[in-house]
């Protein structure tokens, strides 16, 4: 169990009064917090065809216009005497259970933004869902989803020994040996990890273990997941992907 100074901190807090004292100190955060300062700023610095490439919209804009006017109907709803001692953003979105209720926009060409294009936002998604789970994991130490999307978060930054220890922890769990239920899903994550984190003979093989039993893989899955790119091209995995083959097709 994490100790009580642990669990006092938060990413949020610090982050907090860090923008606070540099307040008290005249000095403004290098990225500014209303959305149209941020636009602005960004029209200051980019090429005009590249500002407008992002800014723009199709046709006559009515429709960006029309979801910029939806946002902006959006409120925060504070809520007071309320026990925040555990805080923790996690969502569900679509049926999708996220650490945290925030999603990259899929935007192609972003070499006319930045020399490392999609690589650049990757590496800065990784990194912003990183602070957050650590923050996450301070009040959520045992929480095994916690630890599968760090490590996958530590994987994508290529801090491949982190990420490592992390699948370490999902095999120790009580819940990937003792629970039928949930284990495959500990596995299935922990493979995920294995294989980003270049460990790609561990990844195959825990994947061989979940298609020979009741689990959430199968051989079309493994064929369209974006997660098994990186061991994608191995022969082992390719191997995997025939499983499912008709036994009369050459």
């Amino acid at each position: 169990m994490a100790d009580k100074s642990a669990r006092s901190k938060s990413f949020g807090a610090e982050r907090q009064l860090e923008i606070y004292q540099g307040g008290l100190l005249g000095k403004r955060t290098a990225v500014p917090v209303p959305l149209a300062a941020l636009e602005q700023k960004a029209k200051e610095v980019l090429p005009p065809e590249a500002y407008d490439y992002v800014a723009g919209g199709a046709g006559g804009e009515d429709t960006m216009r029309a979801n910029l006017a939806a946002f902006r109907r959006w409120r925060i709803m504070p809520r007071m005497l309320r026990d925040v001692s555990s805080r923790a953003p996690r969502a569900e979105l679509f049926g999708l259970k996220l650490p945290a209720p925030l999603l990259l926009a899929p935007i192609g060409v972003q070499s006319i933004i930045h020399p490392e294009a999609e690589t650049a936002a990757a590496r800065a998604a990784y990194q912003a869902g990183l602070g957050l789970l650590d923050s996450l994991q301070r009040v959520l130490p045992d929480d095994w989803r916690v630890h599968a999307a760090r490590g996958l978060a530590l994987a994508g930054l290529q801090r491949r020994d982190d990420a490592l220890q992390e699948a370490a922890w999902l095999a120790r769990s009580r819940l990937y040996r003792n629970d039928h239920s949930l284990g495959p899903l500990l596995e299935n994550e922990r493979a995920a990890i294995l294989a980003r984190a270049g460990a790609p003979g561990a990844a195959i093989e825990a994947l061989g273990r979940l298609l020979a039993e009741p689990s959430p893989v199968n051989v079309p899955l493994l064929r369209m997941d974006p997660r098994w790119d990186p061991i994608r091209n191995d022969p082992r995995f390719q191997v995997l992907l025939r499983l499912d083959a008709d036994p009369g097709t050459p």
